[in-house]
Parts: structure tokens; sequence; C-alpha cells
């Protein structure tokens, strides 16, 4: 099996014509595919928000509010992440 660099470098030294043949040829990914990325996101960005909020938690609980405070800043930032993500597009049409 060829790596990404080998393809890119064949997919290179191709005319433009083979080019968009090529590009006609691959279907674009299909909502499955698109679906699965989509939950994989937010899957892991949801795991990592509730594991350092945890931690956080416990950090404050047991007295160490020096690192508390560095896992509260870290699951701030993955919330915020969440929420941009699932927040509707500003340019949508719906």
């Amino acid at each position: 099996m060829a790596t990404i660099a080998e393809v890119q470098q064949q997919v290179a030294t191709l005319t433009e014509a083979e080019q968009r043949q090529l590009r006609a040829t691959l279907p674009p990914p299909g909502g499955a595919q698109l679906g699965r990325v989509w939950y994989l996101v937010i899957s892991v960005l949801s795991i990592l928000a509730f594991s350092s909020g945890a931690a956080a938690f416990s950090l404050y609980r047991a007295g160490s509010s020096g690192d508390g405070a560095i896992f509260l800043g870290v699951t701030t930032t993955i919330v915020g992440g969440l929420v941009g993500l699932l927040a509707p597009s500003p340019v949508s049409q719906t």
C-alpha cells in the first residue's frame, strides 16, 4: 500500500485532464462517513471535557488549587469548542 506522500507525487505527475477525470470518478464523502467523523469528534471532546472537569474538581477538593485551575482552563476551552461545533452557523440559510 502506498503512503500519502507517494500518492500525492503520483497525482502531481498527472495532466490536468487526468486530474479532472480522477476527481470525477472519486465520489465525495457521503453522509454516513461525515456522520461517523462528526460523532467521533463530538465523543472525544465530550470525554475530554468530562475527564478534565472531574480532574479539576478532584484537585480542588484535594486542596491543589494551582493544578485544578489548569484543568479548569482546559475544561472551559473544550466546552467552548463543543458549543462552537454544535451552534448553528451564522451564515446558514436554515
